[in-house]
Formats: C-alpha cells, sequence, structure tokens
C-alpha cells in the first residue's frame, strides 16, 4: 500500500499582506487523485520560539499576560517572534527569555522544532531548555505587552496543564519535553 502522497500547486496568490506579521496565501491544488481545490487558504506567520527556562531550585519560569486573539489571561512560558533582530532561533529564545522575564541562561538546549498547526500555517516554534538562569533584570517589552512572572515547579505545572490552567498547546509541549529530558538526566 502506497502511502499519502504531495498534491501539486497550479497556482499561489497573496491575498492578503502584512509585512512582519503575516500574509494569507490563496493555492489552487490538484490532488493525486485528480481533484481540484480553487482555495486551499494558508497563513504564512513568522517562526518563533518557546522556553521552558528552570532555575537551580527546579521551579519553571512562566509568563502571565493577556492574548487578545483568546480574549484571556493566560499562563504559558516565555515565547516570541523569531525577527529581523535575530541571526536564528536560539539568538531569538535568548533576547526573548530576557525582554520577558530579566532572566539570562547559562545554557540553552534545543528540545526540537514543530510545526505548529500544518494544516494551514507555514511557521514553526522552535523549543529551548533554559538552564543556570542568572536574574540580569532586563526587561523590555512591547508597548502592548504586560507580563507577571510566575515562578512553580514541574509538579506544579502539569497539574495546572490537568486541570486546564496551562491552555496552550505549545507550552504544554514544553514542559513536558522538559520533564522528560530532566528526567533522563537524574538528579544533579
Amino acid at each position: 500500500m502506497a502511502g499519502p502522497k504531495k498534491w501539486r500547486l497550479l497556482d499561489s496568490r497573496v491575498v492578503y499582506d502584512a509585512p512582519r506579521w503575516l500574509r494569507l496565501r490563496k493555492d489552487r491544488c490538484r490532488l493525486p487523485g485528480g481533484l481540484e481545490i480553487d482555495d486551499y487558504f494558508v497563513l504564512e506567520v513568522p517562526d518563533y520560539c518557546m522556553l521552558v527556562p528552570v532555575l537551580d531550585d527546579g521551579r519553571l519560569v512562566m509568563t502571565r499576560e493577556y492574548k487578545h486573539a483568546v480574549g484571556r489571561v493566560t499562563l504559558q512560558l516565555p515565547a516570541g517572534l523569531v525577527d529581523s533582530r535575530d541571526r536564528s532561533p536560539r539568538q531569538a529564545a535568548l533576547r526573548e527569555l530576557e525582554e520577558e522575564t530579566g532572566y539570562r541562561p547559562g545554557r540553552l538546549e534545543k528540545l526540537g522544532s514543530f510545526y505548529t498547526v500544518p494544516g494551514r500555517l507555514a511557521n514553526r516554534m522552535h523549543l529551548f531548555l533554559a538552564t543556570s538562569l542568572r536574574f540580569t533584570g532586563r526587561r523590555h517589552w512591547d508597548q502592548t505587552e504586560q507580563i507577571e512572572t510566575v515562578l512553580a515547579p514541574p509538579a506544579r505545572c502539569l497539574e495546572w496543564i490537568r486541570r486546564g490552567g496551562i491552555k496552550d498547546q505549545a507550552s504544554t509541549l514544553g514542559i513536558l519535553l522538559a520533564a522528560d529530558r530532566l528526567a533522563r538526566r537524574g538528579p544533579r
């Protein structure tokens, strides 16, 4: 049995472009069975980085802030766009962590890169584990940001995930992968 086959792109055009934030593309495609789709929309947004910052005592550094798209204050891991200031997702991660929380890591390990919603979004989330944190106090929030820093042990974060206190899927993935990585290392 043959697996899924790639669609054939017949035409693609940008229908909306907001430089730096997003671009909406309308594709016309032919599926392997011959069916043509005239209006398959793809949202192109920048890649972003997310960090799982872990203090020496094991607590995670989380952020609580208002997210307008969902109309709620959310609890999540520090994150931000990879933008023109950055040479790499790693550099973006270092910048975002200090801007949002005032912490700088002594060690930064990549946990992976993941598609966020591969059926409609053309971007990736780059996930990092940040350890040996040092507080610099050099926070720099955008005009739209008001961020509260929340320190919590991993067990509490896992409980928040189970009870719906953390609803962000990327933060959930980050916490679970970091917990696994740290558990495999064993006690310090």
